[in-house]
């Protein structure tokens, strides 16, 4: 007697791997794993816009008395003479030094400048008066050491 695995027999079924029966409920966990996913993407979203709009508010305050130093320099013939027009301030990514400290309408402020002729160190304080922040006691350190202070 020869076994043919086509054959139906009641003892061992048809010889044929069981069928699994398709999952009607489909995707249950997929559907909570989407939401979860959605709902971080949202707080993600909510936490970038609140520290972008947070720190540009914050970084208004810290830039508006180094703007007005920029500003007061270009308007310095003496420092004008030795960095030429137009001066500017030289981010830190290029290497340039930033340190800012205001409290009480005081402004200590450490930038690099640059214009056509070279670079500076500026340090010294400001001092806000109205919307503007005035140049009060500051230090420019031109590249071949020379000095200008600027005072009011």
């Amino acid at each position: 007697m020869s076994f043919d695995p086509n054959t139906a027999d009641p003892k061992f079924g048809s010889g044929l791997p069981p069928q699994h029966a398709q999952a009607t409920s489909g995707g249950g966990a997929l559907k909570w794993i989407i939401i979860i996913l959605v709902v971080l993407l949202i707080l993600l979203l909510g936490c970038v816009a609140s520290c972008y709009f947070g720190a540009s508010m914050f970084g208004s305050a810290i830039m508006q008395p180094i703007n007005d130093m920029v500003e007061n320099l270009n308007q310095n013939d003496e420092v004008t003479s030795k960095l030429g027009v137009p001066i500017e301030q030289v981010s830190v990514f290029e290497q340039g030094r930033f340190q800012s400290n205001i409290t009480n309408n005081k402004a200590e402020i450490e930038i690099t400048v640059k214009g056509p002729n070279g670079t500076a160190e500026v340090g010294g304080t400001m001092t806000k008066s109205g919307d503007k922040w005035i140049p009060t006691d500051i230090e420019v350190i031109f590249e071949d050491e020379t000095r200008i202070t600027i005072t009011r």
